[in-house]
């Protein structure tokens, strides 16, 4: 599960939801911590829904509701 708000400023959105929704399903399998060039960047499901963290900040969240239960 995403950390969600950080800080008093809440999150950042950097991408629009439908984009978020579009991205491939496959990004938020299990193990989805990615570090790239010192950032980490984590796809995680906050509230059933497809959410993006870099470095523990949320910076983007989808809509619809994500079927996670596929890779159980």
């Amino acid at each position: 599960m995403c950390a969600g708000q950080v800080g008093k400023t809440g999150p950042v959105k950097l991408l629009p939801a439908f984009v978020v929704d579009r991205l491939p399903d496959d990004w938020w399998r299990p193990g989805n911590l990615r570090r790239f060039l010192s950032t980490d960047v984590h796809f995680c499901d906050d509230d059933h829904v497809k959410s993006i963290e870099v470095n523990g900040r949320l910076i983007a969240q989808g809509r619809k509701v994500f079927p996670y239960g596929r890779w159980d």
